[in-house]
């Protein structure tokens, strides 16, 4: 009986954890760590359409959501392993 209370606990935690990631927002300074890039590098991607935009938070601050990023960041997992076949 504790086993299932205890599974059902941690699926709550799971799920209330994946929902603060959808919605979560990242700065800069954090996507430049996510992404192993420089501020110059997503610029020039975002320039050219290979890098997600950020959203406007405020009339001087932009921030990413953490979803997008994270699907940035498969996207280029899946296709370097395409690539080594």
């Amino acid at each position: 009986m504790k086993n299932i209370n205890l599974s059902s606990k941690l699926e709550f935690s799971k799920q209330s954890l994946n929902e603060q990631l959808r919605f979560a927002l990242l700065r800069r300074k954090q996507v430049e760590i996510q992404v192993g890039l420089s501020r110059s590098a997503i610029y020039k991607l975002m320039a050219i359409g290979l890098f997600p935009k950020p959203i406007k938070i405020t009339n001087k601050a932009v921030a990413w959501q953490q979803s997008v990023i994270n699907a940035w960041i498969e996207s280029k997992i899946t296709s370097n392993q395409e690539l080594k076949g």
